[in-house]
């Protein structure tokens, strides 16, 4: 018999996600941890940015969307504001129970 404050729940009923109709995943407390790959007219990437940005630049006329290898990405018709990128890093956890 287990007292009700020391038993754990399995990690599928604690993360509750859900997919909006944007895409984004929303998180339990509503947060999205989706950035969109942008590149230039050139083909050459350019910094991801907040979907929110890319459907204002979708909307205007300033990018145009396309899916690259199953990945939403924008391409930029107008001249970027600015060409500075910063290194990206991706971590990978192996002994991670979940994704998210």
């Amino acid at each position: 018999m287990a007292a009700h404050g020391n038993e754990r729940e399995p990690p599928s009923s604690r993360s509750a996600s859900v997919i909006s109709s944007e895409g984004n995943i929303l998180l339990e407390r509503g947060l999205s941890h989706m950035f969109v790959p942008v590149i230039d007219g050139d083909q050459h990437p350019l910094m991801p940015t907040t979907p929110s940005r890319v459907r204002r630049w979708i909307k205007s006329g300033k990018a145009t969307a396309f899916w690259k290898g199953g990945l939403f990405c924008v391409r930029l018709n107008a001249e970027p504001s600015a060409r500075e990128v910063q290194p990206l890093a991706v971590g990978i956890d192996p002994e991670s129970l979940r994704e998210g």
